[in-house]
């Protein structure tokens, strides 16, 4: 949590300046993303997000992403079963750039952050303790996606580095949301 904490004063200290100089003529100041979705990739589930974010011009945003995410694959048969899942919550920096000032406007991003993962993995043909594994790595998300009013659609890869091989979690994500907030001026 401190590290939260943390990341979340440096983003308000180093865009207090920006805040009180540049903001957008067209829209709102603050708003906020939030929404569920699908990830996919090596292992499949549901995730959900929140994204504080200023319009610092009619075409940028900058915000801090919170994503939680669950993602798993389960197989077996009537004799035979395995499983793996994982729990990775994420917190970055992000930015936007949108494409026009109308009421459909696609944009591309970019978020850097903080991956946490907790996975575990289970096989019924052994008797061994459940492989477990945890840790925090750097991040990176390059998204696109598109607003219609305060209806947004996304797509983003999680791309999450220095990981074992065998806990790869990297993954996509389509994300359908509501912006509360942010409207036009």
């Amino acid at each position: 949590m401190k590290k939260v904490t943390i990341l979340a004063c440096a983003l308000f200290a180093m865009m207090t300046p920006a805040l009180v100089k540049a903001q957008s003529e067209t829209y709102k100041l603050f708003k906020v993303d939030v929404g569920a979705g699908y990830g996919f990739g090596k292992a499949k589930g549901v995730l959900f997000y929140a994204e504080p974010k200023f319009n610092l011009h009619d075409n940028f945003a900058a915000g801090l992403r919170f994503e939680g995410a669950i993602l798993g694959n389960v197989s077996g048969n009537d004799q035979y079963a395995s499983a793996d899942i994982s729990a990775i919550g994420s917190y970055a920096l992000t930015g936007d750039y949108y494409v026009g000032t109308n009421g459909f406007r696609p944009f591309g991003g970019l978020g850097v952050g903080l991956f946490n993962m907790g996975s575990v993995s289970v096989d019924s043909e052994t008797t061994e303790v459940p492989e477990m594994n945890v840790g925090t790595k750097f991040g990176v998300v390059p998204r696109i996606g598109f607003e219609a009013g305060h209806f947004r659609m996304g797509l983003e890869y999680n791309l999450i580095t220095g990981q074992p091989s065998d806990f790869n979690r990297n993954y996509f994500s389509l994300k359908l949301g509501a912006v509360i907030g942010g409207g036009k001026k």
